[in-house]
């Protein structure tokens, strides 16, 4: 469908970051980042959060900062899988 409803205000993905980083170390884990994305209605598995880490992980120290996670959360909003279609392992 073409509903909108999927897409994150960067005020919102700040004040979302703000509570799941409880160590407040301007840093999230796979963990958080499953908490984070089940805030905005994306369920994903620990497997599933654990790889979008790997992927969006800029300076790889296996955790995200904001920037790396709003990189993650728009350019994947286009793609996201939604019914299973067009999720394919690369690499």
């Amino acid at each position: 469908g073409s509903r909108d409803s999927g897409s994150v205000s960067h005020l919102e993905l700040v004040e979302a970051f703000k509570v799941m980083d409880v160590s407040h170390s301007g840093c999230i884990t796979p963990g958080e980042l499953k908490d984070l994305l089940a805030r905005f209605g994306q369920q994903v598995t620990d497997e599933e959060a654990q790889a979008m880490v790997e992927v969006a992980d800029s300076n790889h120290d296996g955790m995200l900062d904001l920037g790396d996670i709003w990189c993650l959360l728009t350019e994947a909003a286009s793609d996201f899988p939604t019914g299973g279609e067009g999720v394919g392992a690369r690499g």
